[in-house]
């Protein structure tokens, strides 16, 4: 699939959980770059539950073709979850804390035996 342009992205008026969408899906197909980005994006819809706003799971909020979801695949989604580390987050506990809690949900999220009883504490 090759990427929308910037014209399509931009020319329609969108809710915040579809901003996010979309911010996600150019930041997931935009080449290098420092990872803190898309880890405070990802943070951002975690905190959101924008997913469950646009009444679709997480999964198929990341996975879905764009506009119905980031077009990103819940591989290449997991490895910027969980391989991935914020600027901050050896050096800054806050950082280290609130990325912990980003990937704990999202690991709840993605596993249907864990979601199936509730969100974590």
């Amino acid at each position: 699939m090759s990427p929308i342009s910037s014209e399509e992205v931009n020319n329609t008026a969108l809710s915040k959980e579809e901003q996010l969408k979309r911010f996600l899906y150019v930041e997931a197909h935009r080449p290098g770059g420092d990872p803190t980005q898309i880890l405070e994006l990802l943070e951002d819809i975690v905190n959101d539950r924008a997913w469950e706003k646009l009444d679709i799971g997480l999964g198929d909020f990341i996975s879905k073709n764009y506009p119905a979801g980031a077009a990103v695949s819940l591989e290449d989604f997991e490895t910027m979850v969980f391989d991935l580390s914020h600027r901050y987050e050896s050096t800054n506990s806050d950082v280290r804390e609130r990325m912990e809690a980003m990937r704990k949900t999202v690991k709840w999220e993605l596993n249907p035996k864990l979601s199936k009883h509730g969100p974590p504490k």
